[in-house]
């Protein structure tokens, strides 16, 4: 029996994925030019938790003035065109330099900055520290009031509330 066939099936997979995600971020360069700042993995992908029937694609991408609803979409066609299989998995997370545009929720961001794995890289850029209810309150709960005023600010302002509770 050889090597290949005895490699579990969602590890085949993963391989498979990761490559794939290699070759997706250069077409993605060449679109994006100096723009793109960093590709990243991130979700099962980047740490080990990948099942090839159940999981995604998750990739962050860092721009430098973000991303137009058409230039996204020619990377999401280009990712199907790249791949029947994987090409349709692909979920694209994305900012600006500064947070302050895109589709990268926090607990996403959190997961870039404790797992990202390094597809590109021509800067790093980290989000912006958000102020949470324990730096400005003696109460060990947060209050709806908390929670409003998190959500207010500039880097949330851009999620649907029903999605923050």
């Amino acid at each position: 029996m050889s090597a290949i066939t005895q490699i579990d099936p969602d590890d085949r997979a993963r391989i498979s994925a990761i490559d794939f995600t290699h070759r997706l971020v250069r077409n993605w360069q060449e679109a994006l030019g100096i723009d793109l700042l960093g590709a990243y993995l991130i979700g099962s992908l980047a740490h080990a938790g990948f099942s090839r029937r159940y999981s995604d694609v998750d990739i962050a991408l860092i721009t430098a003035s973000g991303l137009s609803p058409q230039a996204l979409d020619r990377l999401r066609s280009g990712a199907v065109a790249l791949s029947a299989d994987w090409g349709p998995k692909v979920s694209i997370f994305w900012a600006d330099r500064q947070f302050s545009l895109g589709r990268f929720p926090p607990l996403d961001r959190v997961d870039y900055l404790d797992h990202a794995v390094v597809l590109m890289e021509r800067e790093r850029v980290r989000p912006p520290v958000v102020v949470t209810w324990a730096a400005t309150s003696r109460s060990p709960q947060p209050q709806i009031a908390h929670l409003d005023a998190l959500i207010a600010a500039p880097q949330l302002r851009c999620w649907p509330v029903a999605r923050l509770y």
